[in-house]
């Protein structure tokens, strides 16, 4: 089985690491994966890194923040239209049975599908408006394209109703390869300082202000042994943030570190991460810390409601509200052999429903489900 794979950027971040995971589990004999990329990037370098095959063709998302004109709208989709021909020969020298595209902005996996008459499975990984404010250059194909697909994958419940996906569409949980994130620490809880980590974007629908301000809440009330590690991309809204640490004089208990690649030595020093965006799609982060030892406290939305039942496998808290997030980090501390209990249990959940050879299998199913046309 031959599967081409439309990545949906250039970079390592979810969507793309979570494509990397599916294609390791399931290499091996009778399955063979090439992957599309825009440009050379992190991508790139990891694919080449573990010997996957992959081409460049300059192929454009299908949106973009709103604003953008109609003309230059047009002009994205009259330009991938341009490079079908030269995606139609790798498929052409790899014997393609499948293309299966990565994520929901891109459309150029959907039109070579239909040049090729080949079998489409399309992944849906976020909520393109709620996640980027994203809009979409040309609704109606989009729209079309998307539900043209032999099969949807929604990475989650939250996403699949968000999107209301209904038509050949089933919900998948991502697949880990469980012991590249397992981490055993010894007796938790137990150092005099309390580390907390945040994983993410540095942006307002990511919540990263909450946790800010939960830690300011937080050495107000006498509870000064706490330490904050933020990690991500720093956008246009850090500012913000730093303006904010600055303010309040946060900075001895708050560190930036910008994006890592590498998010294992921060896990092993945590105690606590905080999920805390709006409109999580599924929540790499939060799975990966569960696997790492990490309580893990999440917003009362999106997706982290499915993934953490409060009080068994982790703390919810009502978004935006950093004084109740400071709660529940206090609750944390001062109930260590629950916090324990907590952690262990959730990793014990995660890695009984996140295992990547469970989801390869799942995978694989709807692959032969397409090919067969059941």
């Amino acid at each position: 089985m031959n599967v081409l794979y439309i990545a949906n950027s250039i970079e390592l971040y979810g969507a793309n690491t979570s494509l990397l995971d599916m294609i390791e589990s399931m290499r091996g004999e009778g399955f063979y994966p090439v992957v599309l990329a825009a440009g050379p990037g992190d991508l790139t370098k990891e694919l080449f890194r573990r010997k996957i095959k992959y081409y460049i063709i300059p192929y454009y998302t299908n949106c973009d923040i709103a604003g953008r004109g109609l003309l230059g709208r047009f002009d994205k989709l009259l330009a991938n239209m341009m490079l079908l021909s030269r995606a139609s020969e790798i498929i052409k020298k790899h014997r393609i049975d499948i293309i299966h595209t990565n994520a929901s902005n891109i459309d150029f996996g959907a039109m070579l599908a239909i040049k090729e008459q080949l079998p489409h499975v399309w992944h849906i990984r976020e909520m393109l408006y709620e996640h980027y404010k994203f809009r979409y250059d040309v609704p109606f194909l989009s729209h079309y394209l998307l539900h043209r697909a032999d099969k949807i994958i929604a990475i989650s419940k939250y996403v699949k109703d968000g999107k209301h996906l209904e038509k050949n569409a089933a919900v998948l949980y991502n697949g880990f390869h469980v012991e590249k994130y397992n981490i055993c620490k010894g007796k938790l809880f137990s150092e005099a300082v309390c580390n907390i980590l945040y994983c993410g974007m540095i942006s307002e629908g990511k919540g990263v202000m909450d946790v800010v301000k939960a830690v300011d809440c937080l050495i107000r009330n006498g509870y000064q042994n706490i330490s904050l590690s933020i990690v991500g991309d720093g956008t246009a809204y850090w500012k913000k943030v730093k303006d904010f640490i600055e303010v309040n004089h946060l900075e001895p208990y708050i560190k930036y570190y910008g994006y890592q690649q590498n998010l294992k030595p921060f896990r092993e020093m945590a105690d606590i991460a905080v999920v805390s965006s709006r409109y999580e799609a599924l929540g790499r982060v939060t799975i990966e810390s569960m696997l790492g030892e990490v309580l893990v406290i999440g917003a009362d939305s999106g997706a982290t409601t499915e993934l953490i039942c409060d009080g068994v496998t982790g703390y919810l808290y009502e978004v935006g509200n950093s004084r109740q997030l400071a709660d529940q980090i206090i609750s944390v501390l001062e109930n260590k052999n629950k916090s324990r209990e907590i952690v262990y249990q959730a990793k014990k959940y995660a890695l009984e429903n996140f295992d990547s050879s469970q989801y390869a299998a799942q995978i694989l199913k709807i692959y032969k489900q397409c090919l067969t046309g059941k």
